[in-house]
Formats: structure tokens, sequence, C-alpha cells
């Protein structure tokens, strides 16, 4: 038996506007196909794809049981329908949905729950990117059953041995990534790669996969190294699961590179990183500081223009691993400046600085600092000795090439016209930048040159080109002024790592990094996996 409901009716002819965030969603339950509509972002009866999954950030997305409560969908199965209504009946019931208002990731979350007990479920999702106003975590992803029986291992395994390959390594050298992988996904990189992401979003790449590569080139010298940087998954969809995985993961590290890793300066700062999640709630509605014995505690804020409740960005930990031909290895952790709250995320990092020895480069830090500033990434080399560095990322509100040019000329190393023609090429223009991702500069000081921080720019390349093809194009242009061979070196990467038409869209080059030190220029490159899809192009 089917019926209609003239609510999704209304919700078809809304989304005909032209600036709708226009959706169309197919799925299939126990190999039966149902369609459902299409829907604008910001109706009553807005149900996009991403809200059957459990997302990281709050999203305007209003309670699905004000569409899936009524009486069912066009095409869905009036059983099907009546147990997809009980499920969000009584899910909206448990969370207090009032007048359509309720956390409806949460919602969805449960409803996922429901629907895939003993179901065979998977989903497609269609995105028109000649609609598309707002390009968050949408992105057009590869159909159901494109690429069979792809496990997170299996598919990185492939792509990093292609992208060592392209880079003249050895076999040694690749089994040292093949070996430093399987340990970075223990235990959960044997798990097939979904359709499409759900559960937990990672952040590190444009499609949300959990793991990102990257090939920094140093022009002067010709030198490479490979990475990889990966997000630790969990069993769970909570910010306590992945911090447990973050950790699990340094102790396998400390286990097997012991030789090399040291995870000494980690613990001397852990606590601050790592709250719990009374912490977590507490530090919504308080503010940080620092006593005299450099310890932590927590007062009521004081200032009544200070917002209720900060931003909480859930991420735990990323890590890094990085390779070079000659098997120089090494391990780094990116850590979260606004664990405890964006409000309390300068104090943070200046406590984690005074207790690893280095309050004068916090100082140094702090006197370049503007107000609209922010701290997104604290990063540490996981090594022992004075080289290794401590590493501070900042975004900036809504710079041009100028601002950014002065924010780095904290480094003698680093010249103004140098930076403004990177910036320019790969933006395609002086600014302002203030698409997100933003654009990030980060600082890197080490304890035995506090006051002479290292400063590179990482620019968001997917977020200002209509495609990768034109990307492609303006680091071409940029990269052949400055060195044949390091020109040669990309298009060896995109070689080994293309797998569509970089016309298609958008997502294959993410980052650009840029950094001049006493060694020379250096360039990295991150391009992503793509494991879930392909951001639509820019019209």
């Amino acid at each position: 038996m089917r019926v209609k409901n003239p609510k999704i009716r209304k919700a078809v002819q809304l989304s005909s506007r032209p600036t709708v965030l226009h959706w169309k969603l197919q799925y299939t339950v126990d190999s039966l196909d149902y369609g459902v509509c299409s829907f604008r972002k910001d109706t009553a009866f807005a149900c996009p794809p991403q809200s059957f999954f459990l997302s990281r950030e709050p999203r305007p997305y209003p309670c699905l049981s004000e569409v899936l409560s009524s009486d069912s969908e066009p095409g869905l199965d009036l059983a099907v329908a009546n147990e997809i209504s009980l499920c969000t009946s009584a899910a909206a019931n448990s969370y207090g949905v009032v007048n359509g208002s309720t956390d409806s990731e949460r919602l969805a979350a449960s409803c996922w729950e429901y629907l895939t007990s003993g179901r065979n479920i998977r989903f497609q999702s269609i995105v028109d990117s000649g609609a598309l106003q707002d390009r968050s975590h949408l992105f057009l992803p590869r159909g159901p059953g494109e690429v069979k029986q792809r496990t997170y291992l299996s598919e990185a395994k492939r792509q990093l041995s292609q992208l060592s390959n392209a880079l003249g390594f050895d076999e040694s050298a690749e089994r040292e990534v093949e070996k430093g992988l399987a340990l970075a996904m223990r235990p959960w990189g044997n798990k097939i790669i979904p359709d499409f992401p759900f559960g937990w979003y990672s952040d590190i790449s444009t499609d949300h996969s959990p793991i990102e590569y990257s090939v920094a080139i140093e022009h002067t010298t010709g030198k490479v190294q490979l990475r990889f940087l990966i997000e630790a998954q969990a069993e769970e969809n909570t910010l306590a699961a992945f911090q447990q995985s973050a950790l699990r993961l340094n102790d396998d590290i400390q286990k097997e590179y012991g030789q090399t890793v040291s995870l000494e300066r980690f613990h001397l700062i852990s606590d601050l990183f790592f709250p719990s999640s009374d912490e977590v709630q507490e530090a919504t509605t308080h503010s940080f500081c620092v006593t005299k014995s450099k310890e932590l505690e927590w007062k009521e804020a004081q200032e009544a223009t200070t917002p209720q409740g900060p931003t909480i960005y859930p991420f735990a930990a990323y890590h890094s691993f990085c390779v070079t031909k000659s098997k120089e290895l090494e391990w780094k952790l990116y850590l979260n400046p606004q664990a405890r709250g964006e409000k309390n995320a300068a104090n943070l990092i200046r406590v984690a600085f005074e207790r690893l020895g280095m309050a004068d480069s916090y100082s140094l830090l702090e006197s370049i600092l503007a107000p609209t500033d922010s701290f997104c990434f604290f990063a540490l080399d996981l090594h022992a000795g004075d080289h290794a560095r401590v590493k501070i990322y900042v975004q900036q509100d809504n710079p041009d090439v100028a601002a950014i040019a002065k924010k780095l000329a904290i480094c003698p190393h680093t010249p103004k016209e140098e930076i403004e023609r990177f910036c320019a090429t790969m933006g395609g223009s002086t600014g302002p930048y203030s698409s997100s991702p933003p654009v990030i500069v980060y600082f890197a000081f080490k304890s035995n040159a506090p006051l002479s921080p290292e400063v590179a720019v990482h620019f968001p390349v997917s977020e200002y080109a209509p495609n990768d093809a034109e990307i492609k194009q303006r680091i071409e242009a940029y990269l052949a002024p400055v060195s044949s061979t390091s020109l040669a070196t990309y298009h060896s990467i995109v070689a080994a790592l293309q797998e569509r038409p970089l016309e298609q869209g958008r997502g294959f080059h993410s980052f650009v990094g840029f950094k001049n030190s006493a060694r020379g220029l250096l360039n990295t490159f991150y391009v992503s996996a793509e494991f879930f899809g392909v951001l639509s192009p820019i019209p």
C-alpha cells in the first residue's frame, strides 16, 4: 500500500527556488529501492541526507519527526514508513522535542540505529551543484557498489604505495610507510568503507575521510617527505571514545618506535587537551585562568559580554607519520586548543607553553596576535631533543595577502613578496580570503631557539577555484619559475593519486603549504583520499 504526503510535496515545490540547497536521497531497504524527494535546507520539512548521520557540527536542520512521523513519504512502503514514524516519535519524546526543535543530529542517530537493526540499508546522495549556496559538507559521493569491499586499510595502503613509487621510494622505505599505516589504523582499518560517511565526521580531509596524504618538497635540495595525517577511529561517536582511541595510538607508537619516539612533552600537558566530559561541560559556563603555581582553576566569568557557551570543537587528536627516501621517520601529534572551549583556548595554550618551558615563545606569539585571531591546532614533534618543535596554528579573520605577510614577518627568512605571490596564485586574487576552511598560518618554536620561530601558511585551495583542474594550473604556474624538478615531482603526485577527471569537482587538492626557512623554500601539497566523494564544482 502506498500513500502520498502533502507536506513532502510542499517541500518539493519549495525546493525549486534558485536559492535552495537541492538534495535528493535514494536508499535501499532489504533490497527494495525507495526514492525520497528533494528538500530545501530552511523549510520546516528539510531532511538532507546528512540528517541520517551523526554530524560533529551543529546545523540548522529541523526535527526529523516533522518529516517522518506523518503518513509516509512518496514511494515508501507503509509498513516501513510506520516503523520510521514510531522510531522518530519515540526518539522525539526521549529527547524532548518541543515545537519541532531538538538536537536533530542525536535524533537522526537514534533513527539510524533503529532502521539498520537487522536490515541491509544503504544511502546514495546526489547534490544539485547548480543550486549550491553553502559548500559545508556537501559533496558528490561515490555511488553504492561503485567500488566493492574497500577497507580503510586496503584503500590507504594502495594509494600510499602508488604515491611511494611515484616519489622514487625503494621497497624498504615503502615498507616503513605500510608499517606506520597499519599501526595507525589498528584495529579499525579492516572495516569496509561505507558509500557515505556517517557517525563521526572527520575534518581531516575535504570529504571527511579519516586520512589525508601530503608531500613536502624542498626546492633547493629536491628532498621529498611523504606524510599521512590520520584520526584514530572509535567504536562510539563520542569525544570520550575518540580521546581513548588517540591515547591508545600514542601508546602503540611508543611501544613500536620507542627508540625514536618520546611522549615526555605530551605527558606534561595531556590533561589540558584531554578534559573529562564534566570539565568540557563546565567550560561552557566558566572561564579559564592560571594561578601563580601554574596549575589550573576554574572561576565564573565576570564580563557580561561573555557568550553563554563557547563553541566546542570535538576532535581529540590527529597523528602524522612522515618518512623520507632515506627512511628518516617522524611522528607528530596534533591537539585541539579549543578542547575546553573557544574562549579558553588562549589561556590553555599559554599554560601549555609554560609547562614545556617555553613561556618566552608564547609571549612573542602573543605580541603579534590580533583580537580576532584564533587557535586551531597545537602540535608536537614526538621525539626528544632541543630540535623537537612546538607548533601553534592560527587562523585570521578574513585576511588579505598583506595581512598574512605581516603576520609571518616575525621570521626574517620569509620574504613578503614570495608570500604574496604564493597566496595570490593559489587564491586567484589578493584577498580578502573569507571561505571556510580558512587560511591558516603556523609558528614552530624550538626550545634552543625560543624567539626564532619558523613560519608557514597553509592555503585551502579547494575553496578558491572552480575545480581541481584549475587548481592544478595554478600550482603549475606557481612552481614553474621556482623549480622544474619540483614541478615534475608535483606532476608525479597527481598522476599517482588521480582517479577521476580533475574537471569533475574539487577536493583532490585540499591545501598547499608555503614555508621559507634558513634551509630554503618548501612547499607541501595536501591530497584527499576521496574515500567518500568529490566536492562539487564552484560555478
